[in-house]
């Protein structure tokens, strides 16, 4: 007859079953980081766009204020036949621009969003780390493996709630990203094979 410690043994997983378990936490942490940086690097640009384009015509709105539409309709005729409305007209229309600008900035906090992302990108980079390194040294038992597997599933857990949500499309074109980064540092690392 089995004593219940035999029987917990002979069902406890092996520590290789555990590797196994910490390389698919890595595997797919490694993807979620990728999503997160598409993400961070896609808000900033449209932030930076963004304020471009507002400091752009924040400048011109400045300069035309400054100097006076009927200053500058004086001066256009000599360039091209201007009527004084269409120069007013056009003048509103930057300034409803910029209107705009500052309601979609405030709306969608592009700049807001990329440090939600890089946030995302630091927290999974120390998961990653902290599963690289349990993965390599292996020092742990089969029963402290079984242990250290809830453990990392737990912090997976609680790391994959705090994240900015994503999507399937998300995470195909970030798993295809990763594979063409991983292929380029391969061959970079080995430019002979």
């Amino acid at each position: 007859m089995m004593s219940d410690e035999t029987i917990h043994e002979s069902t406890m997983p092996s520590r290789e079953m555990i590797v196994e378990r910490l390389v698919e936490y890595n595997r797919i942490s490694k993807i979620l980081r990728q999503i997160h940086s598409d993400k961070s690097f896609k808000f900033k640009r449209l932030d930076q766009r963004l304020s471009v384009l507002f400091i752009v015509i924040t400048a011109l709105l400045t300069f035309l204020g400054f100097t006076g539409i009927k200053k500058i309709h004086g001066l256009i005729p000599a360039i091209a036949p201007v009527r004084l409305v269409h120069l007013a007209f056009a003048f509103n229309s930057l300034i409803f621009l910029i209107l705009l600008l500052v309601i979609l900035n405030l709306v969608y906090r592009f700049g807001a969003k990329s440090m939600e992302h890089n946030r995302a990108i630091v927290v999974l980079t120390g998961y990653i780390r902290d599963l690289e390194d349990m993965i390599k040294l292996q020092n742990f038992d089969d029963a402290q493996g079984v242990e250290l597997d809830d453990a990392m599933r737990e912090r997976y857990k609680m790391i994959t709630e705090t994240l900015p949500p994503s999507t399937d499309k998300e995470f195909y074109r970030s798993k295809m990203d990763l594979m063409f980064k991983n292929t380029k540092s391969k061959n970079i690392e080995n430019p002979g094979t």
